[in-house]
């Protein structure tokens, strides 16, 4: 806005304004505005503003030719007036040392105008001539005081803005408060850009250091998927750890489950043990049985021997029998020898010997009968030996056949029992991996629910519709890096207001309704520019043609109040009627022309009756109270007030109040006021028009 301001001269006048914009392009010469010249410290701006003034706005050029091209093109395009001060002609004033020195050990001094602020070198006379000759206090008080000492010569101002004015006169009050002049916007413009530069370089440090923490966040973000990465890895191998566990644990079960089955086995086989331990128990009662048996047949065969030596013709075949019978019992024997030995032999085998035994038993005791009942029964004794022998022989094949094929019968069962525990351990491992794979189902039926669950309470929507309605068209690993990142752009958009609609409604209607407003302020303010532009004009026409009607009257007046001399009044600012200054100059017969200030404390009081009058003339009024103002005035010059006063009161009539003799004679009435008596006050009048008559009565 300040630069807006800054660039249209917002605050200029018009004509300055018009003068400022067509530099360099319409006009040439131009320099500028004294405001735009002169840079002014904070402290110090209220009292620059105040002693400049309307020359503020002053327009510096550098010839006469360049001011009388600048006004003519004001007059052609009727932008205005403006005051133009030509750098070619300018003169500067400045203090006199003396002057200076009198005043510069005042606590109130700060110093002159000129010397507080800040120019270009080439424009030191204009600025002198302007400010040389304006001195800033720091109070009025101290103002005051310096300017008694130099006998009020020149302006003092106080840094809040207070004057006292060249001949004494004081100007001041509380400033009016606005919202920025054309020296302080200048300074708060070169502040602003100051502040501003810094701003953009702490931008520009927290920019570089919010790209640092997003630098940061993507590297934490990467480092978060390697690590994330790795979490699966490792995930990955855990459930691979897990699974060889498992089969680990089914491994650790089989062997369980073989060593119980050892144990078993061992148990049975202890039992067989036991068994087979009262089986040899029972083989040895039977073994000793037999024995006992053989000796019983070997006494037999003792007392048969004996009868076949009492028989001599069976002789011969009792020996071949007893040979048999004693190869027999060795065969008998060495098959109980061979049942010691082998304790494993079974039931059958046992059987099979008894049976035998009781065969031979049989033999035996056919043989004694035999051989009791004839001596002639060798045939039939040889005959039973051979046929036993026989038996013996198919009894052996026997024996040894059932021993094969239980052998084989035995690897048989030993082959299967091999085959069913691999089947089994198979068994196991499939029956592990269908678990492993109902448990990954399991996990996957769950990651899929919520998947569903989160598509259905996050996005409103079943599988079916969304698979309809967004197909995947890209690539699954491109799609998820997508979703990462849309995810991170949600996430640096912050957290969602959900009353942002009702807030945007309310701050929508709040706006419409102050857009409004200052729409109306804005036709308000143009209307109350327009009206002081109009009042402006107003009132510099008739200021004009008062001034110049006062000016036509108060040399005429000032000649008859004074007998003769000259005067006249000028502006200080003709450009600005209504800023400027009226500066009044006098010459009293006998006198130099020379400034209002400079004259006696009796002329300068006769030099503004003079002025009054003048102001009577040009404005009439009905009557007018004067309070002695010829109080300063010597005799001759009251004289002289009192005739003018007197030739006046035909137009106006006069109320004077005065202690001088020479007006008190030129009045048509006096009151006065008496105290005869201590306390008591009267009044005393008297009509001096009837003088004559009283006197020739």
């Amino acid at each position: 806005m300040l630069e807006e301001m800054e660039e249209d001269y917002s605050g200029f006048f018009q004509g300055v304004k018009e003068i400022l914009k067509a530099r360099n392009s319409k006009l040439s010469g131009i320099e500028g505005a004294v405001a735009e010249l002169i840079s002014v410290p904070k402290e110090y701006e209220v009292a620059v503003e105040t002693a400049l003034g309307a020359a503020m706005q002053h327009v510096v050029v550098s010839t006469e030719e360049s001011a009388r091209q600048a006004i003519q093109y004001l007059k052609q395009h009727a932008f205005g007036r403006a005051t133009f001060l030509p750098l070619s002609v300018i003169k500067g004033k400045s203090l006199s040392f003396q002057q200076l020195q009198s005043i510069q050990s005042h606590p109130s001094f700060i110093g002159v105008a000129s010397d507080l602020i800040g120019f270009d070198k080439k424009y030191v006379d204009c600025i002198t001539s302007l400010l040389g000759t304006v001195v800033v206090t720091k109070d009025l008080k101290g103002a005051n005081e310096m300017a008694r000492i130099l006998q009020y010569r020149c302006r003092f101002v106080t840094v809040d803005g207070d004057v006292v004015n060249t001949g004494g006169s004081m100007t001041g009050g509380a400033l009016k408060q606005k919202q920025s002049s054309l020296l302080s916007r200048k300074s708060e413009l070169e502040d602003l850009q100051a502040k501003l530069l810094e701003m953009e370089r702490q931008t520009t440090a927290k920019e570089d250091h919010v790209k640092q923490l997003k630098a940061s966040i993507q590297a934490q973000v990467a480092h978060i998927d390697s690590l994330r990465k790795n979490g699966e890895d490792l995930r990955i191998k855990e459930q691979a750890i897990k699974g060889d566990l498992r089969e680990v644990e089914i491994e650790e079960k089989s062997i369980n489950e073989k060593l119980a089955l050892y144990d078993l086995n061992i148990s049975q086989y202890g039992e067989e043990q036991k068994k087979l331990n009262a089986r040899k128990d029972e083989l040895s009662a039977s073994l000793q049985k037999a024995e006992m048996e053989i000796s019983n047949l070997e006494l037999q065969i003792q007392q048969l021997t004996e009868q076949k030596n009492t028989q001599a013709s069976s002789k011969e075949s009792v020996t071949e029998e007893i040979n048999k019978l004693k190869i027999k019992l060795a065969a008998i024997n060495e098959q109980a020898l061979h049942a010691k030995k082998n304790l494993s032999r079974t039931v059958e085998e046992l059987a099979e010997n008894e049976a035998s035994h009781a065969l031979l038993t049989e033999d035996l005791a056919l043989l004694t009968s035999e051989m009791s009942d004839s001596t002639s029964g060798e045939e039939s004794i040889e005959e039973a030996a051979a046929r036993k022998l026989e038996d013996k022989n198919a009894t052996i094949k026997l024996i040894s056949s059932r021993r094969e094929e239980r052998l084989g019968l035995h690897n048989q069962v030993e082959d299967l029992e091999l085959e069913v525990k691999e089947l089994k351990r198979q068994q196991r491992g499939l029956i592990g991996v269908l678990k492993d794979e109902e448990i990954k189902l399991n996990r996957i039926d769950v990651e899929l629910e919520n998947r569903l669950n989160q598509l259905r309470e996050e996005y409103l929507l079943s599988f079916e519709a969304a698979k309809e309605d967004f197909p995947l068209t890209l690539p699954v690993e491109e799609a998820r890096k997508k979703v990462k990142l849309i995810k991170l752009s949600i996430e640096e958009l912050g957290t969602v207001n959900l009353g942002a609609i009702e807030e945007y409604d309310r701050v929508s209607e709040r706006y419409e309704f102050l857009l409004e407003q200052k729409n109306d302020l804005q036709e308000a303010k143009e209307t109350l520019f327009q009206v002081i532009d109009e009042m402006d004009v107003e009132m510099k026409k008739r200021f004009e043609e008062t001034f110049t009607g006062i000016r036509s009257h108060f040399e005429s007046v000032f000649q008859s109040l004074f007998g003769g001399g000259r005067a006249d009044l000028y502006l200080t600012d003709p450009t600005d009627l209504l800023n400027t200054g009226v500066e009044i100059v006098a010459q009293p017969p006998g006198k130099k022309l020379q400034n209002l200030g400079l004259l006696s404390g009796g002329e300068r009081a006769l030099t503004a009756i003079a002025l009054l009058f003048s102001i009577l003339k040009v404005r009439p009024v009905p009557f007018c109270i004067l309070d002695e103002v010829e109080a300063a005035l010597d005799e001759a010059n009251v004289h002289r007030f009192s005739q003018y006063l007197k030739r006046y009161s035909h137009e106006t009539q006069f109320i004077v109040i005065t202690h001088r003799k020479g007006t008190m004679e030129g009045a048509d009435v006096l009151y006065g006021v008496t105290m005869q008596e201590s306390g008591v006050s009267k009044l005393v009048s008297v009509r001096l028009e009837e003088t004559k008559e009283l006197v020739e009565s």
